[in-house]
């Protein structure tokens, strides 16, 4: 349980010990992001040349040790991706995904925190989708929206998702059956066996199903960093792309910007 499946080693010129830590969170921050991944710490230990700051050196631990809920896996054919991930991600990585303390909260970081939510914290399953619906709902919802939410959401999600090469009614089928486990775990409820039995048929099984959600929130989450626009003025341009064929362009072009950048899966 305490063993890591990974080790890394961090080398880098700084002035201050918690520049330590902020350099480890974002690592993790980058390795959750290329794929969906339980990536979390047992321990670091920090050494230092300095002469002066004796904060610098000595070994923190992640507290309990709980086994990965969900594993990642980086293949050789991976290398040369997570390198080219990681140089542009190091850049563009929100502080507020790694800060330590209070960050300051967006559409993103609230989204980056529930994905985080919904990698890390075991439970029933209800509660760990109800974390990556409430991850998209952050990204694809206007604040002032109050119906028809569950269309909104898959379709948007879905017209997204289709000019990246994925099949848009299956992304909009998961959409909407996540939604409604994300409303009936939030009213206190919790699905049945038969309810179970129906997402066990119908997506090999459960477990499938919330790593393709899962899968979604990270990817979205990678395309609302880089897609450098106002929230609601992107949400309107995905919008009119599914009436207007300059829209749909111009949604294409940003896109297409973006997708080397994806990460491991796509």
């Amino acid at each position: 349980m305490k063993t890591p499946s990974a080790i890394l080693n961090i080398e880098f010129l700084g002035r201050q010990a918690n520049e330590i830590q902020l350099k480890v969170e974002q690592a993790i921050a980058i390795l959750r992001l290329f794929k969906v991944g339980s990536v979390k710490y047992t321990s670091y230990h920090m050494h230092s040349e300095s002469i002066t700051d004796v904060m610098a050196s000595g070994t923190l631990t992640a507290g309990e040790a709980v086994s990965a809920l969900e594993k990642s896996q980086i293949t050789e054919e991976d290398v040369q991706k997570l390198k080219k991930f990681w140089q542009v991600m190091i850049k563009a990585l929100p502080p507020g995904f790694y800060e330590l303390g209070e960050a300051r909260l967006d559409h993103i970081t609230i989204a980056y925190k529930r994905y985080c939510d919904a990698l890390l914290q075991n439970g029933v399953l209800e509660k760990r989708i109800a974390n990556a619906v409430m991850g998209l709902e952050s990204l694809f919802l206007k604040g002032g929206e109050t119906q028809e939410l569950i269309y909104r959401l898959s379709i948007r999600i879905a017209k997204i998702f289709s000019l990246l090469g994925y099949n848009s009614y299956k992304v909009k089928e998961i959409i909407r059956d996540a939604y409604k486990v994300r409303s009936l775990f939030v009213h206190g409820g919790h699905l049945s066996y038969r309810e179970k039995r129906k997402l066990n048929d119908k997506y090999s099984d459960i477990r499938s199903f919330l790593l393709s959600l899962l899968d979604y929130l990270r990817i979205s989450i990678i395309i609302m960093i880089f897609v450098k626009k106002e929230k609601e003025e992107f949400l309107d341009l995905i919008d009119d792309s599914l009436v207007d064929e300059n829209k749909e362009k111009q949604l294409m072009n940003l896109l297409n910007s973006v997708k080397t950048f994806l990460g491991g899966n796509k």
